[in-house]
């Protein structure tokens, strides 16, 4: 198997869960890399998978200890977008645009 280097230049193990920091209301960061959204955590699953990490691999974002959300693919989070309901609750979305390697994919070139 091929081993993946991040832009960081941190070695990706595609087994391994991401965990990432979350400050304030608008920022989220792992691996080096760091993201300033609406929905944090969200863009940085994008950029996680653009940096070359494997869809596939999960994330848990913490607020300082505490574990505040869990994410089971980087992958599936990076194909979803917030939105608001008609009574103005908050739900997440499918992204119509998002264009994202799969999975199988992503093994292939990483075979290559």
């Amino acid at each position: 198997m091929t081993k993946l280097t991040a832009e960081t230049g941190q070695d990706i193990d595609p087994l391994s869960t991401i965990c990432a920091e979350l400050t304030g209301s608008d920022t989220c960061a792992a691996l080096g890399l760091t993201v300033k959204s609406g929905a944090p955590v969200l863009a940085l699953c994008r950029k996680l998978i653009e940096a070359g990490h494997d869809p596939g691999t999960p994330l848990e974002a913490y607020r300082g200890d505490t574990l505040c959300l869990r994410v089971r693919s980087i992958g599936e989070a990076a194909g979803l977008r917030m939105d608001t309901d008609k009574t103005g609750r908050p739900v997440f979305k499918r992204e119509k645009t998002t264009a994202r390697p799969s999975l199988v994919e992503f093994q292939r070139e990483a075979a290559e």
